[in-house]
């Protein structure tokens, strides 16, 4: 699961776009666990980032292949286009699918952009 910087950027610039995820609700004695300082993984297995008091999802590969409508012969074909391989991970090139297949959007340094 990539919960580099980059990755957390680019999930939080696409939120007008994709929404925070799905809610998590740390209730007093929820079964976390904590990866990084800001990142935590519950006990389903979803991935999240905090901030700004807020807590939003990090969407996995197979979460962001079903978010994309393609199928996984499909989305893996479309995360190594030349265009989208990031060149480190799954969850870095599958944003850049899900954005541009969904939104219509392509990652231009640190912002998404209307193609």
């Amino acid at each position: 699961m990539d919960t580099s910087e980059q990755y957390i950027k680019m999930r939080m610039a696409a939120i007008p776009d994709m929404g925070v995820g799905i809610p998590q609700e740390l209730a007093p004695g929820a079964e976390i666990t904590w990866l990084t300082t800001f990142v935590f993984v519950d006990r389903i297995g979803n991935v999240y980032y905090c901030g700004s008091w807020k807590t939003y999802q990090l969407e996995r590969q197979d979460q962001l292949q079903e978010m994309s409508g393609l199928t996984w012969a499909l989305f893996d074909r479309a995360c190594i286009e030349p265009e989208f391989n990031f060149s480190t991970t799954k969850e870095l090139a599958g944003i850049q699918v899900v954005m541009n297949e969904k939104y219509g959007k392509k990652w231009c340094e640190d912002k998404w952009e209307t193609v």
